[in-house]
């Protein structure tokens, strides 16, 4: 079963073996809708396959299926067992309910576990070390103060003659209240917020109420409306230079594309730099990602 919509493609054992793919054998499960769990015979990475004018690669899934459908249109549904309804199944508010009664409550979850044949793919050594050496770009945790004053600045456009809205916050149990004032202490002693005392102004516009007092963004959250265009703004401004020579700004991220690896070190070096210059910072992960982005041929 191949559905261009799906985050996998299905084959059966029997298929398989027709067909001499070569996979990995597992015993995790698979559930689907109105079925029971049923135990996934394997993976086959990479099976060369060709769709009309199109052919590549791609991963199967082994499972026992009663159909076997080569889907190119649409969506494929793919019958199993169906399960009766026992009245078993608990509905969220349940949960809710018995876990404020403090009955044991367990959350369980089915996690893939597609063999040893996926591997993750260690970076060149030179990409490496220009992660290494701008490792400073990259911090755990992003600095404890404010960041400088930028070129471009976050806009909120008022309707005119608009008021201030009255709103009581929303009730919260124990545990939420907990979590609200942890993150509204972090973001205080970061410098990120301040009590609001203004109806309206610039950061004032941002305001959040809430039971502990209502308080101002001095930084820009990306919920606000329009934030991710205000970061392509500034992002094309200090990237000007560079821009579709090797670097796209695309919503919150940066593309770096090269046509080989020599390039692609000085590209992200140049990157980083500029990054840096401006005060500006990125995970961890992140800054890993643009190391691998894949080189333009």
């Amino acid at each position: 079963m191949v559905d261009i919509g799906a985050t996998h493609n299905f084959v059966t054992e029997q298929k398989a073996r027709e067909l001499g793919l070569s996979y990995v054998a597992s015993n995790t499960k698979l559930k689907t809708v109105n079925a029971t769990p049923t135990t996934v015979i394997g993976f086959a990475p990479k099976v060369s396959i060709e769709l009309g004018e199109w052919a590549g690669q791609t991963d199967f899934t082994i499972a026992p299926m009663d159909l076997h459908i080569s889907d190119i249109g649409g969506s494929c549904v793919v019958p199993l067992t169906r399960v009766p309804q026992t009245g078993m199944h608990l509905s969220a508010m349940q949960i809710i309910k018995g876990f404020k009664r403090g009955e044991p409550t367990f959350l369980a979850t089915l996690i893939e576990d597609a063999g040893s044949y996926i591997e993750a793919v260690p970076l060149p050594p030179c990409i490496e070390h220009v992660l290494s050496t701008n490792k400073d770009v990259m911090p755990t945790e992003l600095p404890q103060r404010l960041p400088p004053r930028r070129e471009v600045d976050h806009q909120i456009e008022l309707v005119p003659g608009a008021k201030p809205p009255a709103m009581t916050p929303y009730r919260m149990a124990p545990p939420e209240l907990e979590e609200l004032r942890k993150q509204l202490k972090e973001l205080l002693d970061a410098g990120h917020i301040r009590p609001s005392k203004e109806p309206f102004g610039d950061e004032p516009k941002t305001a959040c109420v809430t039971c502990y007092g209502a308080f101002d963004w001095l930084v820009m959250p990306f919920g606000l409306t329009n934030a991710p265009a205000t970061f392509c703004k500034l992002m094309n401004r200090l990237f000007h230079s560079y821009l579709d020579q090797f670097v796209v700004i695309y919503l919150d991220d940066i593309v770096i594309y090269t046509n080989n690896m020599e390039d692609h070190v000085e590209h992200l070096c140049k990157v980083f730099k500029i990054l840096r210059g401006n005060e500006l910072r990125t995970v961890t992960g992140i800054g890993r990602q643009l190391a691998k982005m894949p080189l333009r041929g």
